[in-house]
């Protein structure tokens, strides 16, 4: 296979590089009839644009007439007398029509296989598509970027906890950019930014935020003047017919990265995260590389890692090849990598901002360690400085995993424990990130421990405290500083009524009506709502400032719905002071959904917690979301939270969490198959309960239009605050 040069074709008015005679062009791939037929009047200013383009990087122009097979199309590239090492195909797929793929529950297209023209499952040439307006495409053949000053918006999580966000401000502050983190916002910063990063969850027409809010939408995509190089690494944004991909590249961008099609499932974090790994390493080494071949990088080293290769052959040649379900998604993650615009585009360079300061972990070298061996690193902390985070990257055999294990500490005191029980192919938050990724028979597991902000001299030391064989702790691996931020925003005051019942309602922020109805019904309840308690560094950042925290000594219940990241939500420490609380005689409901309990696919998370310790119900597995409409029926009537029900008529549900009711708790509604909905239960000097239907929302519909609605609320939070001998 060949490899991919670091050739860079020059923007449009600018002179081209001298080129050896024997270096690999950039090739561009166009279908006249179909320009001539849609573009009529812009076609010849279109066709002599590809032409300038061709000609300035020593590269050519294949024509297909009408040719509309993709594997005749490629031999034909393939033939050339110098491969190209970057190939433009000009249109959407009507004019260069892209990869069929089929492979069992698999039906997408693909422009990876035009990468690969010596044959071996590898793409050596980095590919991109042109789509838009004849103007917009040609802006997109050697676009010049804006200098000066380089601003780079990321919008995903904080990089200071998620491991490839972390990476990426690492290298884009390398490169000169301020940073930027956002995970909603006015649609108008993008305009300001010349690299922009979207972490986050998309569709054909939107960028979303969190769990409610949306980004950008196609319709809003401003004018993005400073040209900016846009990557949508884990965003199943669409293909070549995507409004929201043809708003970026009509409005300005260089050049997107993101999905090729919009498949029927988004691209799974654990290998997209993995591709964007690999990417931010390949700019890293290679600065002066374009978007396209340090995509083409990132995807060939996953392959190979994924060993794909193979299998990719047998798919190009119109086979469905039975496989596995890992790689299903392995295949969907990587064939749907793919680049639009300006295939010679390079990120923007100025003088380096770095994120952060760094110390190393390692002196700058590999250690190896075994049980017991420690790392040492010394520190300071300045009144300009904010959270420091340890960030470390190690190498091991895949077996040493099941039995590893890493305790973290500062200044005598042990601040983290990390385990590798079970092979970690995603991130996964508790109170450091943890993630891992197989490189063959080698495991990469890597971490980032916020330490607590401490003025003053520190050190943070790394014990391997358990493993069967020795671990490799990279280079790399370095302690950082990050600047301050700003104190989070004080807890709005909390009106107590000494008398009445006094609720702290945490949930998402949506189609929660029907239960703020219920509530304000309900005799002497006050009651303060919150989605977010501040984010996970605000405890690390801050630590002594607990009065902007919430005050949990004030309520007399607390009602856990569905949080926008369900257990992942809450600042660390917080599950424990609710334990606490518990235990002190405050009282504790949970909602059910797909956030709540072990949720669907895992996104409730609270299996483990100190949260699932005190609930009258244990948490069974992991993915406990049943999606399917049961009846409800009632166990038992004698019971204060049943007081002037009609519980024979509960209306069904749409779903559940599939739960298992503690030894000596008491149930008083199960579904049809006898698993249970209600159940309440005492811990230590409180009490609990456990309603895994929800309150409405999806699952409860039906259950909102129950004319006892919001006298089962009130029952329940009455029974739960002790304040049932009120009850009317």
């Amino acid at each position: 296979m060949a490899i991919l040069g670091d050739i860079l074709g020059s923007a449009e008015g600018q002179a081209a590089p001298a080129v050896d005679q024997g270096s690999l062009p950039t090739t561009v791939v166009v279908n006249e009839a179909v320009l001539q037929r849609v573009f009529a009047k812009d076609a010849a200013a279109l066709l002599a644009a590809v032409e300038r383009f061709a000609r300035d990087r020593h590269g050519e122009v294949v024509r297909v007439g009408s040719e509309n097979s993709p594997g005749v199309i490629k031999g034909r590239i393939a033939a050339l007398t110098l491969r190209p090492e970057r190939l433009v195909l000009l249109g959407a797929g009507d004019s260069i029509p892209a990869f069929k793929v089929k492979a069992q529950k698999l039906e997408f297209e693909t422009d990876y296989f035009y990468g690969d023209l010596d044959g071996d499952g590898l793409a050596e040439a980095a590919v991109s598509r042109i789509l838009g307006s004849p103007q917009a495409m040609i802006g997109q053949l050697g676009a010049a970027p804006v200098t000066g000053a380089q601003h780079a918006l990321l919008l995903g999580d904080e990089p200071r906890l998620h491991l490839e966000m972390n990476r990426v401000a690492d290298v884009l502050g390398e490169l000169g950019c301020s940073l930027g983190v956002h995970r909603w916002g006015d649609p108008t910063m993008l305009a300001q930014a010349d690299v922009i990063v979207h972490d986050l969850q998309g569709d054909s027409n939107h960028w979303h935020g969190g769990v409610n809010s949306t980004i950008v939408t196609a319709a809003t995509v401003p004018e993005l003047k400073r040209r900016p190089v846009v990557l949508a690494f884990n965003c199943p944004t669409g293909g070549t017919g995507s409004a929201i991909v043809r708003a970026f590249l009509e409005k300005g961008s260089r050049v997107y990265v993101g999905s090729a099609t919009e498949p029927n499932r988004s691209m799974p974090a654990l290998y997209a995260n993995e591709l964007v790994l690999y990417f931010f390493n390949a700019l890293e080494a290679r600065r002066q590389a374009s978007v396209a071949e340090l995509a083409a990088a990132a995807l060939g080293q996953y392959i190979r890692n994924k060993d794909l290769a193979a299998l990719l052959l047998r798919v190009e040649k119109g086979e469905s090849p039975k496989i596995s379900d890992s790689q299903q998604i392995q295949l969907a993650t990587g064939l749907q990598y793919q680049v639009f615009g300006d295939v010679t585009a390079a990120f923007p360079h100025a003088p380096p901002r770095p994120a952060f300061k760094k110390s190393p972990l390692t002196a700058g070298a590999p250690a190896n360690l075994k049980a017991g061996d420690s790392l040492r690193v010394k520190f300071d902390i300045g009144t300009g400085d904010g959270v420091p985070v340890l960030a470390f990257t190690s190498v091991w055999d895949k077996e040493v995993s099941p039995g590893l294990e890493i305790e973290i500490a500062q200044n005598g005191k042990m601040v983290h424990k990390l385990d590798w029980k079970k092979h970690l192919e995603r991130s996964d938050f508790i109170d450091a990130t943890t993630g891992s990724f197989g490189e063959g028979n080698r495991f990469q597991g890597r971490a980032l421990a916020p330490l607590y902000r401490r003025e003053g001299a520190n050190e943070a030391v790394v014990t391997v405290t358990k493993t069967p064989k020795p671990i490799l702790v990279q280079g790399d691996s370095v302690l950082q500083i990050w600047p301050k931020r700003k104190p989070p925003r004080a807890a709005p005051p909390q009106t107590v009524h000494r008398q009445g019942i006094n609720l702290l309602l945490l949930s998402r922020n949506d189609s929660l009506d029907p239960l703020r109805e219920a509530l304000v019904t309900v005799n002497s309840l006050q009651f303060d709502f919150h989605s977010s308690l501040g984010d996970h560094l605000d405890p690390f950042e801050f630590p002594d400032e607990r009065g902007r925290f919430v005050d949990l000594a004030r309520y007399d219940v607390i009602l856990v719905d569905e949080l926008p990241r369900g257990y992942k939500t809450l600042p660390r420490g917080f599950d424990e002071r609710i334990r606490q609380y518990v235990e002190h005689g405050g009282g504790l409901i949970m909602c059910g959904g797909w956030y709540a309990f072990g949720g669907h696919t895992g996104l409730g998370g609270y299996g483990g917690t100190p949260i699932e310790a005190i609930l009258p119900v244990q948490i069974v597995s992991a993915d406990d979301a049943v999606n399917e409409k049961t009846a409800a029926a009632p166990v038992t009537m004698r019971h204060p939270i049943g007081a002037g029900l009609d519980w024979s008529h509960l209306p069904s549900f749409n779903g559940y969490n599939k739960v298992a009711a503690r030894p000596g708790v008491d149930v008083l509604v199960r579904t049809q198959a006898g698993d249970p909905l209600l159940v309440v239960g005492v811990h230590r000097e409180g009490r609990t309960a456990a309603w895994t239907a929800g309150f409405g929302r999806g699952w409860g519909s039906e259950f909102v239009k129950w004319p006892y609605y919001s006298r089962f609320w009130g029952n329940l939070i009455r029974w739960v605050g002790r304040k049932e001998e009120k009850s009317k």
